[in-house]
């Protein structure tokens, strides 16, 4: 109630009784003792997703039922963080509506809700506030379209499925599995055929996805179907995508695999529906149960809060009001009797006495925060109080005497938790109705440094190319304190490194941001990666830190070409390889054997033949680089070929390195030859050479180690001692007298042979002197000879002289004065002369008193004593004091030699027979350098350009000494390492001026310190410190990170898309460090702009169009960077731009070809063995890379056991010999498939006529189906012709070889008359089954094969023939000799998972021919490191041998070879024990036993 009305009626005692009233209006003024409150004590509030910046949300609503300037509210956000990101970000309130607006713009899939802390603060005094929860649920919009997850649509071909053409209805080809990111219904999917080639034979299920046959699939459909499936959301508006499927209907499926794989398609989307409809069960009962309960919640809240509104309400209408009295009044003119009631209401008053508002986070327990007390000004029990406090609080209240209570702090404070408390104190009296009221408190918490900066990740990687340039930005690192202010001010710092002296070099940090830098280029084949320590330390006192780890990691580039290990290009001679003449074709000549120091795919190697005699006589691997003849060897072929191989690294850009190797054509590895390569094999000068260099080493360094000694031995005999001619002297020393105290000083070892006196003499004025005053003292005068007319008095410090006189001492007509001096600055009590004088007269008559006269010489007289001090000026007396009886002048106040130079004073004497004498002491002040140089700054030029001229004036100044003589001169000076130089003028006026040009970049500002120093002793200092900004201009241009971009994109690319960007920096500042990027046009290329655009203020490079590799493979541009200065710097890049292949080529069929028209028929004998050769499938594919590496595969076939194809090669090959029952007519359905993701596939049909032989009906019947007969008959001539020659050639070349294996000389000759024996040819000897029409070899050779597992191109790799082994015995031997054979010795080396494996329970074994010459190959050790790099450069030793001086292992290429001739002496078995070491720091080293049988042979 604002106010009360009080009806006062006054009634007398007469008759009749009358009556008068009066009103008295009341009005109660108010004080801020409520605080705001708001409508609600939570708040929900919604906003949708993807709003517009700025957008309201809601608002929020307090009201304080004060009035005025107390009811006026104000609402702020409090500080809080959302994500990691200040609450500020996301919303902001209007401080006087309440109206919250959204910052920014929301993602649902990024956030869903967030919280925030809402302050109503009113206006009175002290200011009340109240807080508030506002919750913000972030509503999902329907932005997100569906996304298809199988099959993958990242490609441009359609994924591929397979259904046979027996299919029943209901058949599960496959199941569209899709997603969506938005949530609830805008989640829920459908799908849909939405284009089909044939619509009535498969169908979409709505619900799953699972694309179904709706009919039997028969012989008429379409062998290819294509399918377009939509999915679908349920938000508003709908968002859809697309899944393209491509189905073949194939042969191949036979009805028991149908059956197997139709039963568990059939069976796993139903178990999949259950499943969800018990989730969805189970969700919609959770649901409804947190409804209801949340219902019931409410309701009882709401119930509780109306009782207790009416418990207040009643209890306050017992309290009887005024207003409601006069109503029971009457009329004032009745005679009706009425009662007034007059209230006076008092309610407790609290008082603060003490309060403490700023309190400290660590202050202790029992603190007292406040002292206030309580009084009711009623009686009784109502003016009993009870005080309380929240509970909820830090703080408890106790109770002391006269109603006085205590607010003590109760439980430890945290500031980063609660930053103020607002402590509401509520009195309530004990009357009847009871009366409360309250009293607001507001405490505000200060910080101290409790909190160390913490980082945001536990540890960071960050990764930096290598060959970068210095200063490079590699990462930051951030860290946040919770404390506030200096607090919370964090710093940055790397720490060392333990051990590792080099880190400071690698990497810096900025202290204020946590930028690390790189401070030096670094190189990934020295340092892959390193580690730092990071320290935060904050601002407070004691500061506190944390750490962290970063990890730094180093990316490779392609910075190093590929080097040769073997043929080894040392600058000697060229590798020489030797081939026989009659090697046929695929014959093995070497392999290429190259590294990269780099590593990932930089490190991948493909060889390539840049160079040949005959071009079409050899290739080379591209990926094993083994060099094979590509054709037979004939007599026109030069016997020395020169190849130049080129090995191309898989970098970008890519690097290159040739070799050269010299191809030797011999006739054969006659006994000769193999001697004079064994001479090139074992080379024994390269030892010699090594030891004669060892003898020249250890000679050369054993000459110099003798001449060193010799010439230090002459030099000490030589050399001439300066103090040889003082050895034989005997030192002096002065005699032990006092009388000669110059003769104190020892020569030789610098001390003082007895005690001495010294006279010191240290100025008045020397602050940092020990002894301040140490002065000499008065020699004794003594009084005598009155003749005497005075003396004169030198010491080391003052030059005294005094004067005696008989009965009168120095009389006022003196013409000359004493003169005396004194330092300025001496202290009080400094002795400055003694004055003495002597009376011939005896007893009082000689009594002295001595007095000082003043100026105007006027003189008082003492009473009758020897001394006497009589009355001086003011100022004489100030300064110094005369002794009455000894006549010493002492200083008594302060001397400076600036304010008065000199000083004369007058004394008398007088003796005690009244006579008295005059003098006159003149005293000289001597300066001290106690003043110091003042500098005097007249002009200065605080902002100075960049490029300002030499000589420049920069600052005018004056310097000014109040000493004088040599303590005013003074010498200035600057320091020596900056670029501005000293000018003196006249009157000590100096000019600062320009010496060197300046560079802003460099440094921004100096800091130029003017030195003044006096010639003073001591010499004084001042300093005066200039700061000159350097200001920017426009001298430096845009400088690009790397010296050339190299950027990678996929073909078939969407328009628009980003390719990368290129960064440049301009070390200049504001305007002229803003830089802007353009792309060159390119010089007759036309075509560049509609390539490839830039963003003018990032440097991103976008992609205009789809590009395609097989039509442009890469191209290059120019781009400028410019900055913003007048005038425009600018500087220019090269980007090159790599398209990478896609697959998106299928393979083609060279042959058979497949062009619609009749298919190949290929014509095979029925008498055919396993193994015939049918034909060569053929393909190519457009793509490149491991997208064209292809695969063959027997899709279908008549037969399927009848026929093979070799996946690498498409050779078509019989499985088994063929029979009678097999059919005549064969078709083969033969797919090819590329090695790209996903893979492309062609398929061609051959059919394959088995026939009973080549006879002429059956060529006529052929011919007749050709209509051809003229061009069989032309083939079948040259047919025959060329038979003729080939047989020709080959009875010539078995002629020469038998006339030259008789007229040779065999050294075991004695085995003439042995028979070679070659197994059977059966079909367990499979080694024997070479065919001249299948592509294999002629003849019988022996393969090590070592399969890689990483490469995908080649199917051997290490491929290559060792000679033939030729066994002489029984041929039912039941153990036999071991022959050498292809093919069975591959199957051995492929079934092995390792070669010669180190824990192989059997070594292996070697046979070597009995008449092997020196260098004859016995085997190749051939090992594997898994490591890379130059760790698996491997080398062979032999460690261990039964002869060693047999055998001898290739260090490079492991080749195991005989060193000399073996003869019948040899033992039968060797066994060898070799070590294979890698190149690694330690090395890993493995060995292994073999063992070698020596067999007699042809």
């Amino acid at each position: 109630m604002s106010q009360y009305n009080i009806t006062i009626t006054a009634t007398d005692q007469g008759s009749p009784r009358l009556t008068s009233m009066t009103v008295i209006s009341i009005q109660l003024s108010d004080v801020n003792d409520n605080p705001p409150m708001f409508e609600r004590s939570f708040y929900n509030l919604h906003l949708r997703e993807n709003n517009i910046p700025g957008l309201l949300i809601g608002s929020v609503h307090a009201v304080d039922v004060d009035t005025e300037q107390n009811a006026k509210l104000t609402y702020w956000l409090l500080p809080g963080k959302i994500r990691g990101v200040p609450a500020s970000s996301y919303i902001s309130i209007s401080s006087e509506t309440g109206n919250l607006y959204a910052i920014r713009s929301v993602d649902y899939e990024d956030i869903q809700d967030f919280q925030v802390m809402v302050r109503a603060v009113d206006k009175g005094s002290p200011p009340l506030s109240s807080e508030t929860m506002v919750r913000v649920l972030i509503r999902d919009e329907n932005d997100n379209a569906p996304f298809v997850l199988c099959p993958l649509q990242n490609s441009t071909s359609p994924s591929k499925e397979l259904v046979p053409r027996g299919a029943e209805t209901g058949y599960l080809v496959t199941k569209v599995v899709a997603t969506d990111r938005d949530s609830g219904q805008n989640s829920w999917l459908s799908y849909q055929l939405l284009k089909a080639t044939d619509p009535s034979l498969f169908a979409v299920g709505t619900q799953n996805g699972e694309v179904k046959t709706t009919r039997p699939v028969n012989i008429r459909d379409s062998f290819k179907h294509t399918l377009i499936v939509a999915v679908r959301d349920n938000g508003h508006p709908p968002q859809s995508a697309s899944a393209t499927l491509r189905i073949l209907l194939v042969d191949g499926f036979s009805d028991p695999y149908m059956k197997i794989m139709d039963n568990p398609k059939s069976e796993v989307p139903q178990e999949e529906d259950h499943t969800l409809t018990m989730f969805l069960i189970i969700c919609l009962v959770a649901i409804s149960s947190i409804f209801l309960l949340s219902v019931i919640v409410f309701i009882a809240t709401k119930f509780q809060k109306q009782r207790k509104f009416i418990g207040s309400s009643h209890s306050a209408s017992n309290f009887p009001v005024g207003h409601n009295l006069q109503e029971n009044c009457g009329d004032r003119t009745s005679d009706t009797y009425c009662q007034a009631y007059n209230y006076e209401v008092c309610l407790a008053e609290v008082s603060i006495i003490s309060l403490t508002s700023i309190l400290k986070e660590d202050s202790p327990l029992e603190k007292v925060v406040a002292l206030f007390g309580v009084r009711d000004q009623d009686s009784g029990d109502n003016s009993k109080t009870v005080c309380s406090v929240e509970m909820n609080l830090p703080f408890v209240l106790k109770g002391t005497t006269n109603n006085f209570y205590q607010i003590v702090l109760q439980s430890p404070l945290d500031r980063e938790t609660v930053t103020e408390y607002n402590i509401t104190i509520t009195a309530i009296d004990c009357g009847s109705p009871r009366l409360t009221s309250t009293r607001l408190i507001n405490v505000q918490i200060s910080d101290v440094n409790d909190n160390p900066p913490l980082f945001e990740k536990s540890s960071y990687d960050m990764q930096i190319r290598e060959n970068h340039i210095p200063g490079l930005l590699i990462g930051s690192v951030h860290a946040v304190d919770l404390d506030t202010e200096q607090n919370a001010k964090v710093t940055y710092s790397v720490l060392p490194g333990k051990g590792d002296g080099l880190l400071p070099t690698l990497i810096s940090i900025n202290s204020e941001t946590g930028n690390l830098y790189a401070l030096r280029s670094l190189d990934y084949e020295q340092i892959r990666g390193f580690r730092v320590t990071v320290r935060a330390s904050d601002g407070g006192s004691p500061s506190l830190s944390s750490e962290v780890i970063v990890r730094i990691h180093i990316i490779d580039e392609n910075d190093n070409a590929p080097f040769f290990l073997y043929p080894l290009q040392n600058n000697t001679s060229p590798c020489n390889e030797l081939v026989p003449k009659s090697a046929e074709a695929g014959y093995l000549v070497t392999k290429v054997v190259a590294v990269d120091a780099d590593s990932g795919q930089n490190s991948w190697l493909s060889y390539e033949l840049l160079k040949a005699t005959d071009p079409a006589l050899f290739s080379i691997g591209a990926q094993n680089g083994e060099v094979k003849t590509r054709r037979a060897l004939n007599e026109r072929d030069t016997n020395k070929q020169r190849l130049v191989i080129l090995v191309r690294d898989n970098g970008l850009p890519p690097q290159t390195s040739t070799a050269l190797l010299n191809v030797l054509l011999v006739d054969g590895f006659s006994d000769p030859f193999l001697r004079r390569v064994d001479v090139s094999v074992q080379e024994p000068e390269e030892d010699k050479t090594l030891t004669k260099y060892l003898v020249i080493c250890l000679a050369a360094v054993s000459f110099v180690f003798l001449v060193c000694i010799v010439v230090f031995v002459v030099v000490k005999i030589l050399k001439k001692d300066p103090q040889s001619h003082f050895t034989a002297a005997v030192p002096h020393f002065p005699p032990a007298s006092a009388d000669a105290p110059e003769n104190c000083a020892d020569s030789q070892n610098g001390s003082l042979p007895r005690t001495y006196r010294y006279d010191v003499c240290l100025t008045g004025g020397s602050l940092s002197s020990e002894f301040r005053f140490l002065r000499p003292l008065f020699p004794v005068f003594s009084v005598g000879d009155v003749n005497i007319p005075g003396y004169q008095k030198n010491s080391g410090c003052e030059d005294i002289s005094e004067q005696v006189a008989d009965n009168q001492l120095y009389e006022q007509n003196s013409t000359s004065p004493s003169k005396e001096l004194v330092p300025r600055g001496a202290e009080t009590g400094y002795l400055v002369t003694k004055v003495v004088a002597a009376d011939r007269d005896s007893g009082q008559n000689s009594w002295l008193s001595y007095q000082l006269l003043k100026a105007n010489g006027e003189v008082k007289t003492t009473r009758p004593i020897l001394y006497s001090f009589h009355r001086v000026s003011e100022r004489i007396n100030n300064l110094f004091l005369l002794n009455e009886r000894t006549g010493e002048i002492t200083v008594r106040g302060q001397i400076d030699y600036e304010k008065e130079r000199s000083h004369s004073i007058n004394i008398k004497g007088m003796d005690g027979g009244g006579l008295s004498g005059h003098c006159k002491i003149l005293i000289e002040i001597e300066d001290e350098n106690d003043n110091p140089p003042e500098v005097s700054i007249i002009s200065l030029i605080s902002t100075l350009k960049e490029d300002s001229p030499p000589d420049t004036m920069v600052a005018l100044f004056s310097v000014r000494d109040q000493d004088s003589g040599d303590n005013s001169k003074t010498v200035c000076s600057v320091e020596m390492n900056i670029p501005f130089v000293l000018k003196s003028t006249a009157n000590n006026f100096y000019q600062l001026v320009l010496q060197s040009p300046l560079d802003r970049e460099t440094v921004t500002e100096y800091n130029i310190t003017i030195t003044a120093i006096d010639c003073g002793s001591p010499k004084l200092t001042s300093t005066r410190l200039i700061n000159v900004q350097i200001s920017d201009v426009n001298d430096n241009p845009p400088l690009f990170e790397k010296p050339s971009y190299d950027m990678q994109i996929r073909e078939n690319h969407i328009p628009g898309l980003l390719i990368g960007s290129v960064h440049a920096v301009d070390l200049d500042t504001k305007q002229n460090a803003k830089v802007t990027y353009s792309v060159l046009p390119g010089k007759g290329d036309g075509l560049l702009p509609t390539f490839i655009s830039i963003n003018s203020e990032t440097g991103n490079l976008y992609a205009l169009r789809s590009l395609d590799y097989e039509q442009i493979r890469g191209f290059r541009v120019t781009v400028r960077a410019s900055d913003g200065g007048s005038p425009s710097l600018s500087s220019e890049v090269i980007v090159r731009i790599h398209i990478i292949d896609e697959n998106d080529n299928a393979p083609f069929f060279l042959y058979p070809l497949q062009n619609n028209t009749s298919p190949c028929n290929e014509l095979v004998p029925k008498s055919a063995e396993a193994g015939y050769l049918v034909t060569k499938v053929v393909a190519v594919d457009a793509d490149s890379g491991q997208n064209s590496w292809l695969s063959y595969e027997l899709l279908k076939a008549t037969d399927p056991a009848l026929f093979s194809i070799g996946v690498q090669n498409g050779e078509v090959k019989t499985r088994r010999a063929l029979n009678e029952r097999d059919t005549n007519k064969q078709r083969l359905v033969i797919l090819v498939r590329d090695n790209g993701l996903p893979p492309q596939t062609s398929t061609a049909l051959l059919n394959v006529l088995l026939v009973d032989g080549f006879s002429d009906p059956f060529l006529r019947r052929v011919d007749v189906s050709v209509q051809e007969p003229e061009e069989d008959k032309t083939l079948t001539k040259y047919l025959v012709i060329c038979l003729a020659a080939v047989s020709f050639v080959f009875l010539v070349c078995i002629v020469v070889f038998v006339v030259v294996k008789i007229l040779k000389k065999d050294p075991q000759s004695q085995f003439t008359a042995a028979l070679p024996h070659f197994p059977p040819a059966s079909a367990d000897a499979p080694e024997n089954c070479a065919d001249s029409q299948n592509g294999s070899l002629p003849r019988t050779y022996r393969y090590d094969v070592c399969l890689t597992g990483g490469s995908l191109s080649s199917e051997f790799r290490f491929l290559r023939p060792l000679f033939p082994v030729f066994s002489v015995g029984d041929v039912n031997n039941p153990q036999g000799h071991r022959t050498s054979s292809g093919s069975q010795d591959t199957d051995q080396e492929v079934a092995d998972s390792q070669l010669k494996e180190e824990n192989s329970t059997s070594p292996s074994e070697e046979l070597v021919p009995r008449g092997a010459e020196t260098g004859y190959l016995v085997t190749k050790v051939v090992a594997a490191d898994r490591d890379s790099g130059q760790n698996s450069w491997l080398s062979s030793q032999l460690l261990k041998a039964t002869d060693p001086s047999l055998f001898a292992v290739g260090t490079q290429n492991g080749e195991v070879k005989t060193m000399r001739p073996v003869n019948i002496r040899d033992t039968f078995k060797h066994t060898l024990i070799v070590a294979v070491r890698d190149n690694g720091h330690p090395p890993q080293s493995a060995s292994f036993a073999e063992v070698k049988e020596l067999h007699r042979t042809l």
